[in-house]
């Protein structure tokens, strides 16, 4: 688990919502947009595949399934206004903090989580993920 940065989070940054990826980074981000009641749009190019995935598995789109999908991540999913990211980046860069964070998305009204693919074309994203008790 990411209890130093969840720390470092909390006392720098001060996000709205934060939870950690263990059953799915869809799974896990619908459960803050539910209790938030809005919506979220992810960029594909933006979302991180790490070099054991795509070490297995070749063909992008299975890729991006298996990032959407897959958990026991244990990364930190949190949101934030754009002027506090930013913020948050100088601060990083002017301390060298060695984590690495990255924007995947935004928060929109629109209620569901949806994917900007790499050609700019817009799809509504399954929610799946790890199911506790099935």
């Amino acid at each position: 688990p990411r209890l130093k940065e969840a720390r470092f989070l909390t006392m720098h940054a001060k996000p709205r919502a934060m939870i950690d990826v263990s059953d799915g980074l869809a799974q896990d981000l619908g459960h803050m947009l539910d209790a938030s009641k809005c919506g979220a749009m992810l960029y594909e190019v933006q979302l991180p595949i790490s070099s054991e995935l795509k070490k297995h598995y070749t063909k992008h789109s299975t890729q991006i399934q298996h990032v959407l999908g897959d958990g026991e991540d244990y990364e930190l999913l949190f949101t934030m206004s754009r002027a506090k990211a930013e913020r948050l980046y100088a601060y990083i860069e002017k301390h060298k903090v060695k984590t690495r964070f990255t924007v995947i998305g935004k928060i929109i009204r629109e209620k569901g989580i949806r994917l900007e693919r790499v050609d700019g074309s817009v799809q509504r994203v399954l929610v799946r993920g790890y199911e506790h008790f099935k």
